[in-house]
């Protein structure tokens, strides 16, 4: 119910989910970075342990270019894949369907590609990055479901929009905004929809092993908190807070004692590993949070997380939990009880100094005990770059 990711931007927070590291400690920052070669994966993991490790991603920040794909016996990348041009050729003339460069079904449609063409009798570990509920918010007739009929304004939903939201641009009303919300929902029940043919045809193969299931995203969205409209500026809860979904249920009733508590991203792996019986190399380090779950220690309490903005690299969050402390120097000081004012609305740093003064020297011991090491260097090709366009990046 309480888990966090550790910054608003997916090449930070997937490195982080990966490597079961903080960013100041796999050093993933920025765009034009790649995951360093020197950290075991997830995947890594899963493969070493004789898994068939099989990736699917619309997100050129989760790829190859960032690294995100080592560990993979098999990775495919929307943007490119033969697949793609196929699908596009014949969807091009459905407006609803087709945004140029955005098909938002594509994983779906390769995972059930490859499952067609047989997976063997082994265990297999597959990751799939879809894109919606991310922008452009255009969830098509069949999904467009929560909005006000009478609603008489232009959002759309598109991009473009998005960015002059962001950007001051244009001054939303409130119905405004609440069709952009809507239009968000109705993104997300795209999802939904796609996740349930996912989990479909994987039944359909009628594999007698065990399967378990975890739902995650790697950011949340904003619509005019705080001041914006989309994931990449702030370390409030609106861009961090994010939905976890284990299951079956019984089959994780081990970590329920962790169902309330503070929770990273970071923390998730451990877990994932753990019930999969996947052990970890000789020699090999790891933080003393993931070791201790790895371990079955589900008491060991998480009493902070830090994060910190992607637009703003001087700008870090140190969240308990009750408490968001904000720090950007001098310019942005924030203290939030979040327990009487869960919005964050209520500016306490000039009411409880003492307090903001406890948290931000945390957040500073923190930082500087950090063991980064030198990020690799990514290289986008122009297909990736077309792809990261089509969804508001760059």
């Amino acid at each position: 119910d309480n888990v966090l990711a550790v910054a608003p931007f997916t090449l930070i927070s997937v490195s982080s989910l990966f490597s079961a590291r903080n960013w100041r400690d796999h050093g993933v920052v920025r765009k034009g970075q790649a995951l360093s070669e020197s950290f075991w994966t997830v995947p890594e993991l899963f493969r070493r342990a004789g898994y068939l490790t099989l990736g699917f991603s619309d997100n050129p920040y989760v790829g190859k270019a960032t690294r995100l794909a080592q560990g993979f016996a098999e990775f495919r990348e929307a943007w490119s894949d033969p697949l793609h041009e196929r699908k596009r050729h014949l969807l091009h003339e459905d407006a609803e369907w087709y945004v140029p460069h955005r098909l938002p079904e594509m994983v779906e449609w390769l995972f059930a590609d490859r499952l067609d063409e047989g997976l063997g009798d082994g265990p297999v570990f597959s990751y799939l990055h879809i894109m919606p509920p991310h922008g452009p918010y255009v969830p098509g007739p069949d999904h467009d479901l929560f909005g006000d009929p009478g609603y008489i304004g232009d959002i759309d939903g598109s991009a473009e929009q998005i960015a002059d939201l962001e950007n001051h641009r244009r001054s939303p009303s409130a119905a405004d905004v609440r069709r952009l919300e809507s239009l968000y929902d109705g993104n997300l029940h795209r999802a939904d929809a796609s996740v349930g043919r996912i989990l479909e045809a994987w039944h359909d193969l009628g594999r007698e092993r065990e399967l378990l299931v975890v739902v995650v995203s790697d950011h949340g969205e904003a619509f005019g908190e705080h001041g914006s409209f989309v994931h990449l500026s702030t370390v409030h809860d609106e861009m961090l807070h994010v939905p976890v979904i284990l299951w079956p249920r019984a089959q994780w009733r081990d970590v329920a004692p962790l169902q309330e508590e503070l929770f990273s991203l970071t923390d998730l792996s451990a877990l994932l590993l753990r019930r999969a019986g996947v052990g970890l190399p000789e020699g090999s380090r790891w933080p003393r949070r993931f070791i201790a779950l790895m371990k079955g220690d589900v008491t060991v309490g998480r009493r902070q997380i830090v994060a910190r903005s992607f637009v703003d690299a001087g700008l870090f969050g140190l969240r308990t939990e009750r408490y968001l402390a904000v720090y950007g120097g001098a310019r942005i000081q924030e203290l939030y009880d979040l327990e009487a004012d869960p919005a964050a609305q209520r500016n306490l740093r000039g009411e409880r100094p003492e307090l903001y003064t406890e948290l931000i020297t945390s957040l500073r011991n923190t930082l500087r005990d950090a063991d980064a090491v030198e990020a690799g260097e990514a290289r986008m090709s122009d297909d990736e770059v077309q792809a990261l366009k089509a969804v508001g990046y760059f």
